[in-house]
């Protein structure tokens, strides 16, 4: 009878090994399910951060398609010396305007907007890579980037980024150069070719990008009779292939005695 009280008593409980083998399976599955939230959590957020870096790049673009704008945000802080090999101007911000309270592109120490503090901080605000055109007195070209500081991103993304070409005043020297006009080229671009046409005084003239390369950007750079060079996309036709794609152009200016050649910015 005590035997067969004892086998009841055993099927109606869990016995000590078996409560210890629940508990374990269940941390085990609660391990899985945190590890499996805590990578979606990371991916979603790596998400938002291209996307916030794609915003600033377009952003950029937006911005500095605008001569005026584009020429005040570049002047912070100068004139700049340009006489080095290794050229870089660096920024403390950018705005889109020229006030005070006009909107923040990105600032150096502060988080990219929409972003919260401690993520996505902004580290540095430069004109990086800058070349200077061969044949074309004080321009040019030049990469304007916004970098962001790996230890606050999940994934340490490269810097947002686009094309620039610039011409600057010596005050007298390129030791002391102001930028005196501005114009926004390709962005983002993942590699890049320059091509300039031959110099002529205002006749036809025409330039196109080597074979497998597509055109990004195209104006004319005038070297006036006072000694400016100045950027100009009016007049400007574009070349296609036969596939439709851009891969050239051509001017026709003739309203001035003054020199031109194209100024090709081409991608691929």
């Amino acid at each position: 009878m005590d035997r067969i009280f004892k086998l009841l008593a055993r099927q109606n409980g869990f016995s000590l090994i078996e409560a210890m083998l629940v508990v374990g399976i269940l941390s085990f599955l609660g391990v899985g399910l945190s590890s499996i939230i805590v990578n979606v959590t990371r991916e979603q957020r790596a998400s938002q951060e291209k996307l916030g870096l794609l915003d600033v790049k377009n952003t950029l673009m937006t911005a500095m398609n605008n001569s005026a704008l584009c020429q005040s945000q570049l002047n912070q802080g100068s004139p700049f010396d340009l006489t080095g090999s290794n050229l870089n101007i660096s920024y403390n911000e950018l705005r889109i305007g020229n006030t005070p309270t006009s909107p923040l592109i990105a600032k150096v120490g502060e988080p990219l907007p929409g972003f919260a503090p401690g993520q996505m901080v902004v580290s540095k605000i430069q004109l990086a890579n800058m070349i200077q055109i061969a044949g074309v007195p004080n321009a040019f070209s030049a990469d304007l980037q916004v970098t962001t500081d790996p230890s606050t991103m999940v994934h340490p993304y490269k810097a947002a980024q686009m094309k620039i070409l610039l011409t600057v005043t010596p005050s007298p020297t390129l030791a002391n150069s102001i930028v005196a006009s501005c114009e926004s080229g390709a962005a983002g671009i993942s590699k890049s070719q320059e091509v300039n046409s031959t110099e002529v005084q205002f006749n036809p003239t025409s330039a196109s990008c080597p074979l497998g390369y597509l055109l990004a950007s195209c104006m004319a750079i005038v070297n006036s009779s006072d000694g400016q060079s100045l950027f100009y996309m009016n007049n400007i036709t574009f070349l296609k292939n036969s596939s439709g794609e851009l891969v050239g152009c051509s001017s026709n200016m003739t309203d001035s005695n003054d020199t031109y050649h194209l100024h090709l910015i081409c991608v691929k």
